[in-house]
């Protein structure tokens, strides 16, 4: 769909908990949305392929983010304070986060508990900031074919924890605490 540019209306769709599969994607004209603050779960493929959604986004309430959600879009940032899982691979190699060329930063919230592989499959290398303060598990080669995120920033209190929990330790020389996130930008 090349018609639709702007759907902020949906933050108006107060009883809808979920985006579903598909919903948007390949929708290439879309530039902004507004998610509707009781969307607890946005499924697989939801947004992908919409190119010129070149917003921030923030996902205050969505818990689990599907497959693919944001696949090639233009997004330069992603906050996601309640986020709990966020998935993988969908089929044919749909990243969550890949080919994302714009993505500078992505929020993971203090929640977090799964970060799965391949999220950032061919996006652009982008600081990650994850504010719970035990790591959550990190799928193996979440920054494959872009090599590693700019940092990682992390609560000042757990940076040994991140450094030595199981896939973290490959990027303990990108973590960071969390204070110094002000001071590095």
């Amino acid at each position: 769909n090349t018609e639709i540019t702007t759907f902020n209306e949906l933050e108006n769709f107060t009883g809808l908990s979920a985006i579903s599969g598909d919903a948007f994607n390949g929708c290439s004209s879309l530039t902004e949305i507004k998610i509707p603050s009781g969307v607890t779960i946005i499924q697989n493929l939801a947004f992908s392929g919409c190119s010129l959604l070149n917003k921030d986004i923030v996902l205050d309430n969505v818990e689990t983010l599907g497959a693919g959600a944001f696949y090639a879009t233009g997004m330069r940032s992603i906050v996601m304070p309640n986020i709990v899982t966020v998935s993988s691979q969908w089929q044919d190699g749909y990243n969550t986060f890949g080919r994302c060329a714009n993505l500078q930063y992505v929020l993971f919230g203090k929640n977090a508990q799964s970060i799965a592989p391949y999220i950032f499959k061919n996006a652009a290398k982008c600081t990650m900031i994850v504010l719970a303060t035990t790591p959550p598990t990190f799928g193996g080669d979440s920054f494959d074919y872009n090599g590693s995120p700019t940092f990682i920033y992390v609560p000042d209190v757990s940076v040994s924890a991140y450094s030595e929990a199981t896939n973290w330790k490959s990027y303990a020389s990108k973590i960071k605490p969390l204070s110094q996130l002000a001071t590095d930008n």
